[in-house]
């Protein structure tokens, strides 16, 4: 009758699957520790990411009756970083600041993407004020600009009364990158009633 033998694994084998298994957890929990400080640094960075600015703006006013100025101002708004961004909110309101507190700003609206001018908003042939589209939002890539209309009235004022100097008006912007979302201001000079005269 013949006896079946096995031979016993050698204490080296033993060993060296034991120093695997050491040597793969290690490079599991490096690599763990590593995956989350790329993902914290990526989030402090994210969440401080803000590549607005405004590049340029151009103003068209026109007289409401005897007492009330109404103005135009087209701005564009220029992503200066690396990564697309989308606007998602431009929030009009009452942040004025300045020589006058009347100007009342209706909501803020988006130029047309393509225009006989070649971008930016018409002019009403009438009034010659600019005339943009309801806002929706929209993605601004790297090193492109899209142009935003505001549009405000104020009332006339004396020339020998206070008010006359430009004001500063400012417009909330808010927009998304990565999952943060972030609501910087950007602040703009405003005709006040330097160009406005009662009768």
């Amino acid at each position: 009758m013949a006896m079946s033998t096995t031979d016993p694994q050698p204490e080296e084998s033993v060993e060296d699957d034991h120093q695997e298994i050491r040597s793969l957890r290690k490079w599991s929990i490096v690599s763990v520790a590593v995956l989350l400080v790329i993902l914290i640094s990526g989030g402090v960075l994210a969440s401080h990411y803000q590549p607005i600015v405004t590049s340029w703006g151009f103003g068209v006013g026109h007289p409401e009756g005897a007492h009330q100025e109404e103005e135009t101002l087209e701005i564009g708004l220029r992503n200066t970083g690396p990564v697309g961004i989308t606007v998602v909110a431009l929030n009009g309101g009452d942040h004025f600041d300045g020589s006058s507190s009347q100007l009342r700003l209706s909501p803020t609206k988006v130029c047309p993407l393509f225009t006989p001018q070649k971008g930016g908003c018409p002019q009403n042939r009438k009034t010659g004020l600019l005339v943009g589209k309801q806002f929706h939002p929209f993605s601004l890539s790297t090193d492109n600009t899209r142009p935003v209309l505001l549009q405000y009235r104020y009332p006339c004022v004396s020339a020998n009364s206070a008010g006359t100097l430009p004001a500063t008006l400012t417009l909330p912007v808010t927009y998304r990158f990565l999952w943060f979302t972030h609501t910087l201001l950007l602040t703009e000079s405003a005709s006040d009633s330097a160009t406005c005269s009662p009768n």
